[in-house]
């Protein structure tokens, strides 16, 4: 499956829920937000048979969001589902690392190839300013249980803020001694977190100098690491994603830059996404109610 610009699609992210145990203030109102209704929302059996689909088209690599989708029922059973789905080579999950210390081990069992933990500061005062909700010891446990399980790599997703005054520097320290791998990722200044302020495309990243021991790898982050450590670290700007996205009420969002309205294809069985004005069919594996109900929505660009 290819886009309009002719890039291979083949991983997709699969939000399990809007629900979160945490309210960080970027991301939603301290009350939090009015919850999708259950009955809107995909049930797992739905969830499957969609990545089963997709897995036809050519998605090879499925990743599985929130909200926090560690508090969605039944999400063991549908990771061992997905990996036994034919044609899907890895299972990730997105968390806040709240619940791994319960359920790291189950999860790899079930098998989960891999965990990327969002954690914004290594300061408990901080953590709880940001979080509101969250302590940073629970986080920090569930780290070394995802270690300790043997989900590799633990990348850490780190939102740099301009106005939280983030030190940054004792998130490359914690990949000296431990297999982490620490992202820094561009802050969107949007929606509710309009008022934190970001870092963006006004200069407000300051171009530091990088000693020449340190090396710079890999795509779409720019990943550096240095010979004696055991992780590496990264700077990753929303407009390099290339991925497909699909929520728990049903829409596909390509997350491509520059994306191009998609030219119509004609047939399934050439494992082509059908486009018919923007909107995906999945007849075939869509149950009655989500017919009936109607499309999954697919933008027309994409996410800035």
């Amino acid at each position: 499956m290819k886009d309009g610009q002719g890039r291979q699609i083949d991983y997709l992210r699969i939000s399990l829920t809007d629900r979160c145990n945490l309210r960080c203030i970027y991301c939603m109102p301290e009350h939090g937000v009015k919850s999708i209704p259950h009955e809107s929302v995909l049930t797992l059996e739905e969830v499957h048979k969609a990545i089963e689909c997709a897995s036809q088209l050519g998605i090879k690599h499925i990743r599985f969001t929130g909200g926090e989708p560690t508090v969605r029922k039944g999400l063991l059973s549908l990771i061992e589902r997905t990996a036994q789905t034919p044609g899907i080579e890895s299972v990730a999950l997105t968390t806040n690392a709240i619940l791994l210390p319960g359920m790291a081990a189950d999860l790899k069992a079930a098998g989960l190839s891999r965990v990327n933990i969002s954690l914004d500061t290594l300061d408990a005062e901080q953590y709880r300013f940001i979080t509101r909700l969250g302590n940073l010891d629970d986080a920090l446990k569930g780290i070394k249980a995802a270690l300790s399980a043997g989900l590799f790599p633990v990348k850490l997703n780190t939102v740099v803020v301009r106005s939280l005054n983030q030190d940054l520097l004792s998130f490359a320290r914690l990949t000296v001694d431990a297999p982490l791998h620490v992202r820094f990722i561009e802050y969107m200044p949007i929606g509710n977190g309009e008022d934190c302020g970001g870092c963006s495309r006004k200069g407000d990243y300051r171009n530091h100098q990088c000693p020449s021991t340190i090396h710079r790898i890999g795509k779409p982050a720019a990943r550096h690491c240095h010979a004696r450590w055991m992780g590496s670290g990264a700077i990753l700007s929303p407009s390099r994603r290339s991925r497909n996205r699909r929520r728990d009420i049903g829409n596909l969002k390509p997350l491509l830059r520059k994306l191009q309205p998609l030219a119509p294809y004609r047939r399934w069985q050439d494992k082509t996404l059908p486009i018919q004005r923007h909107r995906v069919r999945y007849s075939q594996c869509a149950s009655e109610r989500q017919r009936r109900r109607g499309t999954f929505g697919v933008q027309g660009s994409a996410v800035p």
